[in-house]
């Protein structure tokens, strides 16, 4: 059982690694190492490092209870678009928060 629980961290830490990779073009190694210290960083630090575009704006936000798990459609279409735009680069993110998602149950 632990074993098994191993195993599937250790795809997942795989999966998030390549998309931070894919993200900033850090190695695989650097993006492991953060992960694996637990980094926290502010947002500013990471718009500088890559890992985000930019620092969204406050907003009014009401959370709702949900018995049921989705997607949202705009990450279904984008991911589409991505699929069909057969762009290599874009496919092994895709792919990679796909893996990530399958290994949440989601």
């Amino acid at each position: 059982e632990m074993d098994k629980s191993s195993e599937t961290l250790q795809k997942a830490n795989k999966a998030i690694a390549a998309a931070y990779v894919e993200k900033t073009g850090m190695s695989e190694e650097e993006a492991l190492a953060l992960m694996d210290a637990e980094t926290w960083l502010p947002a500013t630090e990471a718009v500088e490092r890559g890992l985000i575009d930019k620092i969204a704006e406050p907003q009014n936000i009401r959370l709702v209870a949900s018995t049921v798990k989705l997607i949202p459609q705009s990450v279904m279409d984008k991911l589409k678009n991505l699929i069909t735009d057969n762009n290599e680069a874009e496919l092994k993110l895709a792919k990679a928060k796909f893996e990530f998602l399958n290994l949440k149950g989601e």
